[in-house]
């Protein structure tokens, strides 16, 4: 038994895929569009909608507080300068 395996996902049909992140199943028009296949068949996100949307404004906080950190780095070092 392999204790790291995730479990299978079911397979996707023509009207609804299984999210990566959440593991559900739902309906296409839950999905984003990714572009299209060699076919012309239209590709859409591995993620939903819902999970997309959380995951991107986990990473827009986080990128903000590193800004913030920097930003006060560099004001630190230049009142330092400043007294000198």
């Amino acid at each position: 038994m392999d204790l790291f395996k995730q479990p299978e996902l079911p397979p996707d049909t023509e009207t609804h895929r299984t999210c990566g992140e959440c593991r559900i199943s739902k309906p296409l028009t839950e999905f984003y569009h990714d572009g299209k296949n060699s076919d012309g068949t239209a590709k859409y996100r591995r993620d939903c909608k819902e999970c997309y949307n959380i995951k991107r404004k986990q990473n827009a906080l986080i990128k903000k507080r590193k800004k913030q950190d920097e930003d006060r780095k560099l004001q630190a070092r230049a009142r330092g300068r400043r007294k000198r």
